[in-house]
């Protein structure tokens, strides 16, 4: 797919009836190969609907192909991509599907961008207040979670500056958090002042009341970083419903081989 700037993104179609396309958007550090990516795309494969598995600018195959970087206000992104598959098959009623970080800018692009929407939206476990999510990972409990993103990211801007897809790979702290990446590279790289500004302006609670898009989201009372309230105190409108499971931790519904999550995106597909 290629972006305004000339980077470009790049995707995984699966051919499925002409009337239906699912488009998913991996979440933080992930690609296509993201385990829930997989279980989800090929639950709305079996369905019968076509798949589209998205990489984020400079994630997965797509990262000798972008210089810049996913964040949770790229919604021109979401909008290209959309463009593109709307073409790739005319008339298809177009689901978007967005995990953790994704779905929050999914419901960005709804409140704030005007044209090449999806038909509807289902955002799984979306981080709607990143001051809040960014406080969450800072304690103890939560400290695996924040060091999974840490290295997935570092790892990420090893291989884009051996591609020569950066110019110089960033000087983090030694005892480096998520926060402080944000700090150092995701705000500057994406054109934010600060790492405050940035979670300030892609918060999507903010933009709640402004969503356009028929939308559903998944969240669970024991996300160990995404709180439950966030959701309770937002207005949304009467086209946005909110499903807050007791169970489910941050994108866990996976027990079962994944049965739990399968079942939930083939219910929401037939509705």
């Amino acid at each position: 797919v290629p972006l305004e700037d000339g980077d470009q993104i790049c995707c995984r179609y699966y051919a499925g009836n002409d009337q239906d396309l699912v488009v998913f958007f991996h979440g933080l550090g992930g690609c296509v190969e993201s385990n829930y990516m997989q279980i989800c795309g090929q639950a709305a494969h079996d369905e019968g609907y076509s798949v589209l598995l998205v990489n984020h600018r400079g994630a997965g195959e797509g990262l000798q192909y972008a210089r810049g970087i996913y964040h949770s206000g790229a919604v021109t992104d979401i909008a290209e991509t959309l463009r593109f598959a709307r073409a790739k098959l005319p008339g298809a009623r177009v689901t978007a599907v967005g995990f953790s970080l994704s779905a929050n800018l999914l419901l960005n692009t709804a409140a704030l961008i005007t044209k090449d929407l999806p038909d509807r939206i289902i955002a799984i476990n979306p981080p709607i207040d990143l001051h809040a999510t960014a406080k969450c990972l800072l304690q103890p409990a939560n400290f695996v979670y924040d060091q999974k993103f840490v290295r997935d990211l570092k790892m990420t801007f090893a291989q884009k500056f051996r591609a020569g897809r950066m110019d110089q790979l960033p000087v983090l702290p030694r005892f480096c958090r998520l926060r402080d990446i944000d700090e150092i590279v995701t705000a500057p790289t994406a054109g934010y002042r600060s790492r405050d500004d940035y979670y300030t302006q892609c918060s999507s609670v903010h933009y709640a009341a402004k969503i356009q898009t028929p939308t559903l989201i998944l969240t669970a009372e024991n996300d160990p970083f995404i709180p439950a309230d966030s959701f309770r105190g937002a207005k949304y409108p009467s086209h946005v419903m909110v499903k807050i499971e007791k169970n489910g931790g941050h994108v866990g519904y996976m027990g079962d081989a994944g049965r739990w999550l399968k079942t939930f995106i083939k219910a929401a597909l037939s509705n």
